[in-house]
């Protein structure tokens, strides 16, 4: 069951193509298909800035790195405010050499359909 009306599917074709996206990314990305529960050396915790998650705080952000073959994949961030925060993005030297980084992929800050990225260069 759900609560989508699936007869206004026009109505809310931008809600529709953002969590179709959503879902064909995850079934793509090879750092969301993990078989077991996470370790250390699965994921990374962050909080505005990296490897500093504010647990103790009740900012309601929270950022993690998941890492594949020891080497950093994905990075998400999640902000519950509706205010702004900052964010320093972990920086990724494996890449860096390479002459790349960090690709968007969803940022839910910007209206549809600039909300997901379908194509990645």
């Amino acid at each position: 069951m759900n609560w989508f009306l699936w007869d206004q599917l026009k109505t809310h074709a931008g809600f529709h193509r953002f969590f179709s996206g959503l879902i064909h990314f995850r079934k793509q990305e090879v750092a969301l298909k993990h078989e077991a529960f996470l370790t250390d050396q699965d994921i990374s915790w962050h909080g505005p800035h990296p490897f500093q998650p504010q647990w103790d705080h009740h900012l309601p952000f929270i950022a993690f790195t998941l890492h594949v073959d020891k080497k950093p994949l994905l990075y998400a961030a999640f902000n519950a405010s509706h205010i702004a925060q900052p964010v320093t993005i972990p920086f990724q030297k494996e890449t860096a050499q390479e002459g790349k980084g960090w690709e968007w992929v969803v940022n839910t800050a910007h209206s549809s359909p600039h909300d997901f990225y379908e194509e990645r260069e």
